[in-house]
């Protein structure tokens, strides 16, 4: 079989998911890149919380061309499977499905053996489906099944590696957010399935993955209590680390939190923190405000205020020349897309292609209607993009303090505060 290098759609993908996740998301830090092995075949075994977001982030920093196993479902329009086919994505058959999935995997199986024998890797989802939660889902079988059938077709000698890797998003679904990817140490397979489908090895090969993927990943075990443990890391953000600090850090930090607060909870059952961290969720919602507003008892908006008057004309500038290419594929992905968790995906994509095109056509526009301000006017567009994105963010925060300030959420500053007492005799438990 013929193994794709850098097909023209594959390389199309590569730059513009290059330029998209550094324009998509306000921080992005990658660690652990050294853990990757040198010149062995690697099987990149990840969480799965973005949908198709997942792996092109993973792939794209990364040097080599990288395969994808993603669902099977996806590829039931002809023309859908050539084009992802064509960017290295491979369906894997489920349960779910309604076909024998041992049966119906062996071709792409296959395909994963010639794959890794050619030193290049593969992105799995052991999940074996994308969902929302910050938590680690039971494992499936079938990467145990490609590694070892790998090694049973070629020989141990080509010594599959198996790598862990965490996705750890601040927000799945929009723009801002803040980025950690993290390659975890890699697990060699010989060293554990030393005999075929020997079900006690396969089971400890599954074992040791769960425990490096949990320990790449924000993971909320305590289901009764994720959501109060979930919202407190976000109440208390500032509490548990600075602004300055990086995004490892941040994450070591939560870690931290998480493990006490699962021991709290297991030593002080509480059967109704659960219902009142959901109610005051929903009323902070419902308010227009934000956690953050309550670490303060009044907010200072004037330096916001003066601010936002002497950036409006470029605020105006930013928005009358960028809004159609920003606005489309927001329209696009939240009316179009009924899996809100493909919605970031197709923002960024699109994002970037429509931002190149109107710019391009805005700029000839430009260039023949005027003499000589062709240039000046594409230089003004990212700018102008960049701040009108920041001030509306400004805008917003600066609203949310003006409803914070009048005073009339006073029942909610008290719920607040017992939740920051709880903060307090968690961290200290």
């Amino acid at each position: 079989m013929r193994i794709k290098n850098w097909s023209i759609l594959y390389t199309l993908g590569y730059g513009i998911v290059s330029i998209g996740q550094r324009t998509f998301y306000k921080k992005i830090q990658v660690v652990g890149l050294e853990n990757i092995p040198k010149n062995k075949p690697v099987i990149f075994a990840s969480n799965h919380q973005n949908a198709f977001m997942d792996p092109v982030l993973i792939a794209v920093n990364l040097t080599k061309p990288t395969y994808y196993l993603v669902r099977a479902d996806v590829f039931k329009k002809p023309l859908v499977a050539k084009i992802f086919d064509s960017i290295n994505m491979m369906p894997v058959y489920r349960e779910r499905d309604g076909v024998d999935t041992k049966e119906a995997n062996v071709a792409v199986f296959e395909r994963c053996y010639d794959i890794l024998k050619k030193n290049r890797p593969i992105i799995i989802f052991p999940e074996g489906n994308h969902g929302r939660l910050k938590t680690l889902r039971p494992l499936k079988k079938g990467f145990a099944r490609i590694a070892s059938g790998a090694e049973e077709k070629y020989g141990s000698e080509i010594d599959v590696q198996i790598v862990p890797v965490g996705l750890n998003y601040s927000d799945h679904y929009n723009m801002g957010a803040d980025l950690l990817v993290n390659f975890g140490k890699p697990i060699d397979v010989d060293s554990i399935l030393t005999e075929k489908d020997n079900p006690r090895q396969i089971n400890e090969l599954k074992s040791v993955l769960e425990k490096s993927m949990s320990d790449a990943i924000i993971d909320i075990q305590a289901q009764s209590y994720y959501q109060t443990i979930h919202e407190m890391m976000m109440m208390f953000e500032h509490k548990l680390v600075s602004e300055d600090v990086s995004l490892l850090e941040k994450f070591k930090k939560q870690k931290e939190f998480i493990v006490k607060a699962e021991k709290f909870f297991l030593d002080n059952p509480d059967d109704l923190i659960e219902k009142k961290t959901i109610t005051f969720k929903k009323a902070v919602t419902e308010n227009g405000l934000r956690y953050w507003l309550f670490s303060k008892e009044k907010h200072n908006i004037l330096v916001s205020l003066i601010g936002l008057m002497l950036f409006l004309p470029i605020h105006v500038y930013g928005v009358i020349n960028n809004y159609l290419p920003y606005r489309i594929p927001a329209w696009f992905a939240e009316t179009k897309m009924k899996d809100p968790q493909f919605q970031s995906s197709m923002k960024m994509a699109l994002g970037v292609v429509l931002f190149f095109l109107f710019w391009m056509i805005q700029t000839l526009i430009v260039g023949l209607v005027t003499d000589g301000y062709a240039w000046w006017y594409l230089l003004s567009l990212p700018i102008s993009a960049w701040i009108s994105y920041h001030y509306w963010i400004r805008l917003l925060k600066t609203k949310g303090m003006m409803r914070y300030n009048r005073g009339t959420h006073e029942q909610l500053k008290k719920e607040y505060g017992s939740f920051k007492d709880l903060f307090i005799r968690i961290t200290q438990h």
